[in-house]
């Protein structure tokens, strides 16, 4: 059973998801779901702003970002606007910043970068939906 911290962090994470859904105008995602007028062709009852639902998706994190990459590959599930929309989550994933990046690897390492690294360019060379490639050079 949850304890009272795990529900009210799961209760906060649920806000957080209808704060930003109702941001992106796709909060009938959540209390309600969308029915198929036909399923064959990827058509829906409802038009939903498949814009906003990436848009929605990406600042909830990498998790939901993921999410949008699976969905991309069922039209019959999300209809054809929608999944050509999130087919942008697969090579369009938003950078985070250095400095978020810099603080997680030296938290990790335990000490600072350039203790590690004689060279660690801040510039990423590519960024996936739960991770960033950086070049860097260990001291010797």
């Amino acid at each position: 059973m949850a304890s009272r911290d795990e529900r009210k962090e799961s209760r906060q994470r649920m806000k957080e998801i209808y704060s930003v859904a109702k941001k992106y105008n796709v909060s009938e995602l959540i209390s309600e779901s969308r029915k198929p007028k036909d399923p064959a062709q990827g058509e829906y009852d409802e038009e939903l702003d498949a814009s906003g639902l990436r848009k929605a998706l990406e600042e909830l994190g990498p998790a939901y970002v993921k999410l949008g990459q699976l969905l991309c590959t069922r039209p019959d599930l999300v209809g054809n606007d929608i999944a050509e929309e999130l087919t942008k989550l697969r090579d369009n994933t938003p950078v985070t910043p250095f400095e978020e990046i810099k603080e997680v690897i030296e938290t990790q390492l335990d000490q600072p970068l350039d203790e590690v690294y004689s060279e660690f360019e801040e510039e990423s060379l590519g960024s996936a939906s739960i991770g960033q490639v950086y070049r860097a050079t260990l001291k010797e």
